[in-house]
Formats: C-alpha cells, structure tokens, sequence
C-alpha cells in the first residue's frame, strides 16, 4: 500500500500537533500543581518544581514528581472509581489515611520487610480545566524494579547480594500473609535502593493482610518479564528464588510456589 505525499505530509503535521499540545498540558498542568501545592503548604513557588512523570495512566490522571527544596514527594491525580465499584476519590485517600495511621507505622523498619512510601498529604486543585484530588507520597529511593531488571555491568557477586535482599524481603512480606494488591506486568510499584538495600513499596491502596494465589501469579509474572536478562544467570536465579522461598516456614506453601514457578520458568 503507497500512501501520497500530501497524507504522509499530513500525519506527520497531525503528530506534532498532538505532542506539541500534550507538552502544553502537562507545562499548564506544572505550573497550576505548583500553585496548588504553595497555596496547601504555605511556601514560595518558586521554591518549588513539579515534573510531568507521566500524563495519564492507568488508574490515574498524572502522577508528578514535586520538588520542595530538597525535599521530593510523588503527586498522584486520581482517577474517580465509583462506577467500578472501588470508590470515589475521597475514599481511595481515606484508605492512605487509614493505612498510614494504623497499619504502616508498625512495619515501616520491620527487620527484612519492605519499607512502604509515607502518605504526606492530599488537596484539590484544577488541572485541564477540571478538579482533580491529588494524592501526594513521599518519594521513594533508588529505581523500580523494572529499572533494576535492565542494569547491567554488576558484578555476580554483587548482583546476587541484591538479588537476595530483594528476594528475602518480598519473601517475608508475602510469607507474613501480605498482598499489595497491584504487583503487576508494567506496574513500577516496587522500588529498590543499591546503596541501601532498601526495599520500597508505592501505591499500596489496596493492601491486605490477607495473601492468596493472585498476589503470587502476579509477582511471578511481574519477575519473570523484568527479571529475564538477569535470570539468564542460572546461579542468579536461584539466588533470588531460594532467599525469597527460604521466608516460607509451611512445606505446603514451598511446594505451592515451586509449582507456580515451573509455569513461569517450565524446567526449573
């Protein structure tokens, strides 16, 4: 199929029309969160950078970066979920508020647990013309997991110190009957700092102590697609396997893993 020149010409134009006005956005969408967020905190605004990490996503309208000082934090605008049956926005912060005051305080410094990212604030402000809630979390430290998944030049004595740490601490948060509710394929919602070792989870809205065969496929399938450079190491996959298995105590629940670890990985 030939397309003419005056088509090709014109999709072309059409492109750069929808990003130059998608770039226009998210800059209008900067300055009116960065207004927002000095009028809330009472600080000067030009104290404060907000950066456009991505324009609308999946369960969300936006999700900033906001720069105060030195200080950073992550602005989530969300989306209103009533019609799913998963509530509206007030709800979905109440369930932050809830978790942060009577759940994540005692597991935030859990020896081999993750650290999850605090609840800081949440306001109203207008972005496209419209009302959004946006929810605000600290940052966390370190690169997602599907950012770790694509370094290289790590040595294999060093990767596998990381590998173990991540494994035992995702290990022991799940064998305690945990769910986060949103490890998924694409999802960034694990983040982990080399320098610290430090695990991190976000976006926990949905989170339970109550731990099931969904949380492990989506984990499994989550590690199988970001992890397969890596795991082409087969002494490295163990590595990361055996530390997080180790966290089980039942030989009912290692066998239940091994079992879905033979769908993801046929031969292990």
């Amino acid at each position: 199929m030939k397309f003419s020149n005056s088509l090709i010409f014109f999709l072309v134009c059409f492109f750069l029309y929808i990003h130059a006005s998608l770039a226009m956005n998210s800059e209008e969408n900067e300055r009116e969160l960065g207004k927002g967020i000095a009028q809330r905190c009472g600080v000067e605004k030009d104290k404060i950078k907000v950066t456009t990490l991505s324009p609308k996503g999946s369960g969300n309208n936006g999700i900033y970066e906001i720069r105060i000082g030195e200080d950073f934090y992550i602005g989530k605008a969300l989306i209103d979920l009533t019609n799913s049956g998963e509530g509206t926005r007030e709800e979905q912060i109440e369930k932050y508020v809830q978790l942060n005051a009577e759940i994540i305080p005692s597991l935030n410094g859990a020896e081999n647990f993750p650290r999850f990212a605090k609840y800081v604030d949440s306001f109203k402000t207008i972005l496209d013309n419209k009302e959004e809630q946006i929810l605000v979390l600290e940052k966390a430290k370190g690169v997602s997991l599907i950012e770790f998944g694509e370094t290289t030049g790590i040595a294999d004595e060093e990767m596998k110190h990381h590998l173990k740490q991540i494994g035992t601490v995702l290990g022991n948060f799940h064998s305690q009957s945990w769910s986060h509710g949103d490890f998924k394929s694409g999802s960034d919602n694990i983040f982990y700092d080399p320098s610290t070792s430090v695990v991190t989870l976000i976006d926990y809205g949905e989170l339970e102590n109550e731990y099931g065969k969904a949380e492990h496929t989506k984990f499994l399938s989550f590690v199988y697609r970001y992890f397969k450079n890596i795991f082409k190491n087969q002494d490295l996959k163990n590595c990361f396997f055996d530390s997080y298995m180790n966290m089980f105590k039942k030989e009912t629940e290692k066998v239940r893993f091994k079992e879905l670890v033979l769908e993801f990985f046929p031969g292990e």
